[in-house]
């Protein structure tokens, strides 16, 4: 009778060693692939394992060939995927997403992303300036370093623009980096569908821009109570009223231009003193709102009661006239007549109102939730640096013995 060296087992591709009882893979398993060797163990279990562990290394080394799916997947261009991003955008594929937030990516997608990118000098000489007709991978690091360097270069006609470099779009840092979130997303989404192969694309290789904000130049309390007067010298109306209304409101609490416009009666709890927003009415990005309350301080109240008493059938805190572009002419006129010659818009206004919470001693933190911001206040110290550092300073003086003589008092606002 012939000796049988190997015999089958119960497991499929393993086979075993009749003389010394040690399992061997078998030479031809797992697609026609040629591996075999022992598996070193005379237990069928440990067998099992280490075979299932050969066979999950091999696919690594040697893919299956791509498939019909996965063919056309890495043929999509960016315009393609622009598409269905903005379609699962709209989908709820990231979450809710309010009205406004998607049509700011729109258009980020088209001016700042594709419009510039077919402007990039670079890529116009190696003919790659066509976004919507390139693939993901068409796309190279160097190619991204020439688009950042157009879109953040000044103009021709920018104050700081250098003769001796070519003149790019002169758009800010802030602006470039928000930018780049967006392409970022787009090009997580080609590596999702396959349309690139490795596991992070070149943008995530590109670093923020260095924000170098410019210093806000605002009215002191005095001034800004001369704005305010506008109404007080006989240049007013019906409108305006309602615009000095809400630039005082917005000087008191730092609310956004969309919060305000959305705020109602049901959100004011004079009792509690406090203004709860709701999320839904909150800025936010891809579903990631929340709510927050703003408190109503002493010298705010009386004006927050009237707001209150005279509020829209609708419940609608101020009065939005289109014309008027929230207080835009209302602003520049007063500015004017009081002599304030910087640029200051209902943004400066929330502005205004960080600083003067900051010059107060209210601490960094909750002026920053006050806001809506979530960085605890990394922000706020980045563009009121020079303020921060004032209010530092004040505060050492008083530093003796490691101990504050006199604490800083928060003294209310006061606007006029």
């Amino acid at each position: 009778m012939k000796n049988i060296r190997y015999e089958k087992t119960k497991i499929t591709g393993i086979r075993r060693d009749t003389s010394t009882g040690i399992y061997y893979a078998n030479k031809k398993y797992g697609g026609g692939r040629v591996f075999g060797g022992s598996l070193e163990t005379t237990d069928l279990k440990t067998a099992e394992k280490k075979l299932h562990l050969r066979l999950a290394q091999l696919a690594e080394e040697q893919p299956e060939p791509p498939s019909a799916l996965a063919t056309e997947a890495a043929e999509l261009t960016l315009g393609q995927l622009v598409e269905l991003y903005l379609t699962r955008l709209k989908g709820g594929g990231y979450g809710k997403v309010d009205s406004k937030t998607i049509e700011k990516q729109e258009g980020q997608l088209k001016k700042p992303i594709r419009l510039i990118w077919s402007k990039v000098p670079e890529l116009v000489a190696a003919k790659k300036n066509n976004f919507n007709a390139l693939r993901p991978r068409d796309v190279a690091y160097d190619d991204l370093i020439a688009w950042r360097k157009y879109f953040t270069t000044p103009k021709a006609t920018d104050e700081d623009y250098d003769e001796d470099q070519a003149p790019g779009c002169g758009y800010s840092a802030d602006y470039f980096n928000k930018t780049v979130s967006i392409l970022r997303r787009l090009f997580k989404l080609a590596i999702e569908l396959g349309s690139i192969r490795e596991k992070s694309s070149p943008v995530e290789r590109l670093k923020p821009e260095p924000d170098q904000r410019e210093e806000y130049k605002l009215p002191t309390a005095e001034k800004f109570a001369e704005i305010l007067a506008y109404n007080d010298q006989g240049c007013h109306n019906w409108s305006s009223r309602h615009t000095r209304d809400l630039i005082e409101a917005v000087s008191w609490t730092g609310l956004r231009r969309g919060e305000a416009r959305a705020l109602k009666v049901e959100y004011v709890d004079l009792k509690a003193g406090v203004i709860r927003l709701p999320a839904k009415i909150c800025k936010g990005c891809l579903g990631k709102k929340r709510g927050r309350n703003i408190p109503i301080l002493p010298d705010a109240r009386a004006l927050f009661e009237r707001l209150v008493r005279d509020a829209a059938q609708d419940g609608s805190i101020f009065y939005f006239n289109k014309t008027n572009d929230a207080g835009k002419f209302w602003l520049r006129a007063a500015c004017k007549r009081a002599g304030w010659t910087e640029k200051f818009t209902l943004h400066s206004v929330r502005h205004y109102f960080a600083t003067r919470c900051i010059e107060a001693g209210i601490p960094i933190p909750t002026v920053a939730d006050w806001l809506g911001h979530n960085d605890k206040g990394k922000l706020l110290l980045t563009v009121y640096h020079h303020i921060c550092q004032e209010h530092s300073l004040e505060i050492a003086k008083s530093l003796t013995g490691w101990k504050i003589e006199k604490a800083t008092n928060i003294v209310p606002l006061k606007v006029a």
